[in-house]
């Protein structure tokens, strides 16, 4: 889906902000509403739904995977960042311009 202005100044998925990327809320939650909707309404097979995206569309590629992983077959992220690397502004920029090192387990545990 295409990011909305008033959602975001740039038109990017705010894929740090813990209140959009957490289970059942903000912005995961409606991707995840629109997918159940195109299932429901055309009847597409539930098994074939992939999931990818480039920059913070792959930083929210890595969000819907972790946070919904039961709707997915599988997904790409394109020059995105790990789910959990940022809570905030601040440390996305941080993220994205200097990365950020952490044990697999860790990461699975979202830093």
């Amino acid at each position: 889906p295409e990011q909305k202005r008033v959602n975001n100044p740039h038109l990017c998925f705010d894929w740090f902000q813990p209140e959009d990327v957490t289970r059942d809320e903000g912005e995961v939650a409606s991707i995840a509403a629109m997918i159940r909707y195109m299932l429901a309404r055309y009847r597409l097979d539930a098994s074939r739904v992939f999931v990818t995206g480039l920059s913070a569309g792959g930083a929210m590629t890595a969000a819907m995977l972790a946070t919904y992983p039961e709707l997915f077959a599988g997904g790409a992220i394109i020059a995105g960042v790990p789910y959990g690397s940022a809570t905030n502004a601040q440390e996305a920029f941080g993220v994205m311009g200097q990365g950020r090192s952490a044990r697999p387990g860790n990461w699975a545990r979202g830093c």
